[in-house]
């Protein structure tokens, strides 16, 4: 996996000239989104282009998002190195540390529902950005922050590393588990596939184990994907 690659994403996405009239808009919050660093500041910079759809304006919105999520390119790449943290001093399944610095306020002690409604927007804008980079990025951080929300105090590691009792995936809400689910099938599609973003990582490990093991029914998927982070490092 190149890591490099996602810094590079995220810093020259805002650095592209506009030529017609309504990008003179996006142009300026391009600028504008090089130097925000809080939710209210790029909130600030994406009111000029309201109402605009284009991909550009969309990768301003995904990029507007993972800021008011606390999620900054360096915390991208740092997740990003968790998941090949495969060695033999690594109990843990690395997918967990991953989880649990990328989801949305991965600073508070607990995920509130307006975290899980904010990580559910990145993913339509990214989406509607046409990257699927970002999509993919977008996606990671929504199931990082749906599976925050399941854990006590909002620790993941701590609730799968094994170090305490088993988590039993089925007494959980059936609505949570399916948007797991959910979540998984989506990711395999695009990261997971040959030249994924992904590939060859534990995360897509844990992803295909769980879809092979769910017959195709999201809530089963999502049960065994959460079982698979349970399961020591392999």
């Amino acid at each position: 996996m190149n890591k490099a690659a996602f810094l590079i994403l995220f810093s020259s996405l805002f650095l592209v000239a506009c030529e017609q009239d309504e990008d003179d808009k996006i142009y300026t919050a391009q600028t504008c989104m090089d130097h925000a660093d809080t939710g209210p500041e790029a909130d600030a910079c994406l009111a000029p282009i309201a109402g605009i759809n284009t991909p550009r304006a969309y990768v301003l919105r995904c990029a507007g998002d993972f800021i008011r999520g606390g999620i900054t390119t360096p915390t991208i790449i740092s997740a990003i190195e968790n998941i090949d943290n495969n060695d033999s001093t690594n109990t843990a399944d690395p997918t967990l540390q991953f989880y649990q610095e990328f989801s949305f306020s991965a600073d508070a002690a607990t995920v509130t529902p307006t975290d899980i409604t904010n990580a559910a927007t990145a993913v339509t804008n990214c989406t509607a950005s046409g990257s699927s980079n970002l999509r993919i990025l977008a996606l990671s951080a929504q199931n990082a922050t749906l599976l925050r929300s399941l854990a006590p105090g909002g620790d993941l590691v701590s609730w799968l590393d094994g170090s305490g009792p088993d988590v039993d995936p089925t007494t959980l809400s059936d609505a949570e588990i399916t948007s797991v689910g959910n979540n998984i099938i989506a990711m395999q599609s695009t990261a997971c596939v040959e030249g994924g973003t992904f590939e060859g990582t534990e995360i897509c490990d844990n992803i295909n184990n769980a879809i092979s093991a769910g017959g195709g029914n999201a809530l089963t998927i999502g049960e065994a994907f959460i079982n698979q982070l349970e399961s020591s490092n392999d």
